[in-house]
């Protein structure tokens, strides 16, 4: 009884499922998933997507869940995909707020480096 009331919407849960059953009596079957498989669009570490032969596509730049940066290896673990979002996503807003600014690849470089320097002197 003190898991169902420790545990009350588990126990409901599986108490209203079409095979009931009744986890104080038998263990709950838990299936291994690959949540942690990496997959995305390939980036640089500037965001920039980049293509299966090697080159950059102009102007088109990936963050967060949608990139591959190569950064966090073979394995996604929530807090490291959530520090590279929050990095990637914050240099790819500069990166792309340079391009859109200046029109050209080089200046929002410039930028991105200026804004670094600037945070880490903080």
């Amino acid at each position: 009884e003190w898991l169902k009331d420790r545990f009350p919407s588990i126990h409901a849960h599986l108490k209203s499922r079409t095979n009931p059953m009744d986890f104080t009596q038998e263990k709950i079957p838990v299936i291994p998933a690959a949540h942690y498989t990496c997959g995305g669009v390939t980036t640089d570490l500037n965001g920039c997507v980049i293509a299966s032969n090697g080159e950059w596509y102009g102007n088109l730049y990936a963050a967060g869940e949608a990139a591959r940066t190569g950064l966090h290896g073979g394995n996604r673990l929530a807090s490291t995909s959530l520090l590279e979002g929050l990095v990637y996503g914050a240099s790819v807003g500069e990166m792309v707020a340079g391009v859109v600014s200046d029109g050209t690849d080089d200046k929002a470089l410039e930028n991105r480096e200026r804004v670094m320097e600037t945070m880490h002197q903080a």
